[in-house]
C-alpha cells in the first residue's frame, strides 16, 4: 500500500508523524490530492461510504 501525504505545515515538525513518515522514506510528499484515493481527516462530521 502506497502511502502519501498533503503537507499543509501547520504542526511542530519534532512532534509531527506525518513529516516522521516522509523523512524515513515510509510515504511520499504530494502537493495535491490525486484520484482514486481515501481522504482521512480526524475531525470529519461524516464516514465514507462503504466500497
Amino acid at each position: 500500500m502506497k502511502i502519501n501525504l498533503l503537507m499543509f505545515y501547520q504542526d511542530d515538525p519534532k512532534k509531527c508523524t506525518a513529516a516522521k513518515l516522509i523523512k524515513f522514506g515510509l510515504a511520499k510528499k504530494i502537493t495535491k490530492s490525486q484520484s482514486k484515493t481515501v481522504l482521512l481527516h480526524p475531525y470529519a462530521e461524516k464516514k465514507s461510504p462503504k466500497s
